[in-house]
């Protein structure tokens, strides 16, 4: 008899144990609110806005000729997408890029979407980016829809193709700002690494 109380005792708490002592996965991290501050100052909400579906994000550094590369495609990306619900932001997450370098590269390579430091670099950590320029799609549920490269220009590392034959990263904002699930939601980013500060203590 007093074998089966207890067992309805613990029974009776395990169902009463709150969701949020399961592990958290990916998804549920990147889901919480994007708030975004720009080398301006300005802060960004995207998803305070109804219209926005998702934000693009693509890490760059002043220093990274791939991403250097990419940056008349970027800007044209970004004016094409921002008046269709899915607002680039570019990301600096090499934590040595002062404010100042941060704003020299923009006014060299004329960039227009919104700059963002992310010198703690839990940005990057939050979507798991690895390289410059690695872009990324994230919904207002916190769903990663695409992450991978711009197009497949650079075959590797130091061999290029005379044009790009697949434009990864807009066909899969056109289908995002469509409504439609993206045809290849993984490429692979090719670039320079981004040093995290946790790997120089290793």
């Amino acid at each position: 008899m007093l074998r089966t109380a207890a067992i309805a005792i613990l029974l009776t708490l395990h169902a009463t144990l709150p969701a949020v002592a399961l592990a958290a996965t990916p998804t549920d991290a990147t889901a919480a609110p994007w708030s975004l501050t720009d080398l301006a100052g300005q802060t960004h909400q995207p998803f305070d806005d109804p219209a926005t579906r998702a934000i693009a994000i693509v890490f760059i550094t002043p220093d990274c000729p791939i991403a250097n590369f990419y940056q008349p495609t970027l800007r044209k990306l970004g004016n094409e997408f921002a008046d269709r619900g899915v607002p680039l932001f570019m990301i600096h997450s090499d934590p040595e890029v002062t404010a100042d370098a941060a704003q020299r590269h923009v006014e060299k390579f004329e960039i227009a979407a919104p700059v963002i430091l992310d010198h703690d670099q839990a940005i990057a950590r939050r979507v798991d980016a690895k390289v410059t320029p690695e872009a990324i799609i994230v919904d207002r549920a916190g769903k990663i829809l695409y992450r991978g490269r711009i197009d497949n220009f650079y075959e590797a590392l130091g061999r290029k193709r005379r044009a790009a034959t697949e434009h990864d990263f807009h066909d899969a904002l056109d289908s995002v700002a469509d409504g439609r699930p993206v045809a290849n939601p993984i490429t692979k980013a090719l670039g320079c690494h981004i040093p995290f500060a946790d790997e120089s203590a290793k």
